[in-house]
């Protein structure tokens, strides 16, 4: 009885595709011939479509668990970045084309989940999340978070910015004033180099405040 409909693959082998692939950054090109050394001749493309298969299995099978799970915590890091993604035109042409992808990362449960609404980077896309969460979220600059600024609107919601976007711009700005540009780089660092200590010597949020 195979584990996913329409793949071949064991538990085994699609523990070993998926570690190389998404753990090594290991190509399909690569990992294609690696598997004919073990006896398993396929191409990059029939590769690609069984990887598929599993990535849709297991989301579609883990999804509440890691909904639920990662709604227990109370501490959320969010951003949103673009990707190339293959759509089709209105002409029914297949094409790559720009989308956005949203990760919502809770570090205490060491997870992250992905939203992928139609390629949306507007408000509605993260908003289900959101509008439920309980907690204190950590974002860049990027308009739709601010509409959780308002207390009164949005009491649960608390939104802190991302010291990473907030480096980014000082480092920008150095060409324009460099002695107070590296002043606040350097302010960062610190901070950056006493969380690195505190997660080094095993301390709890509480012992960190």
């Amino acid at each position: 009885t195979r584990l996913i409909k329409g793949v071949s693959f064991d538990l085994e082998l699609i523990t070993y595709v998926l570690t190389e692939h998404f753990a090594y950054n290991t190509p399909f090109t690569r990992i294609v011939e690696k598997l004919s050394h073990m006896g398993l001749n396929m191409n990059e493309k029939t590769l690609g479509v069984i990887v598929h298969k599993i990535i849709s299995y297991i989301r579609k099978e883990m999804k509440d668990v890691w909904e639920a799970t990662i709604k227990k915590t109370h501490n959320w890091m969010i951003d949103e970045t673009s990707g190339l993604v293959g759509v089709k035109t209105d002409e029914g042409v297949r094409k790559y084309l720009k989308r956005y992808f949203w990760g919502i990362k809770a570090n205490v449960q060491k997870l992250v989940w992905f939203i992928y609404e139609h390629g949306s980077r507007g408000l509605k896309a993260i908003r289900q999340f959101l509008d439920n969460f309980i907690g204190f979220f950590t974002t860049d600059g990027y308009v739709v978070y601010k509409v959780y600024d308002d207390d009164e609107l949005h009491p649960d919601q608390h939104r802190s910015a991302c010291l990473t976007h907030i480096r980014r711009k000082f480092v920008e700005s150095l060409e324009e004033n460099h002695s107070l540009s590296m002043w606040f780089i350097d302010e960062i660092g610190r901070l950056f180099g006493i969380e690195h200590d505190c997660k080094k010597a095993g301390l709890t949020a509480d012992q960190v405040l």
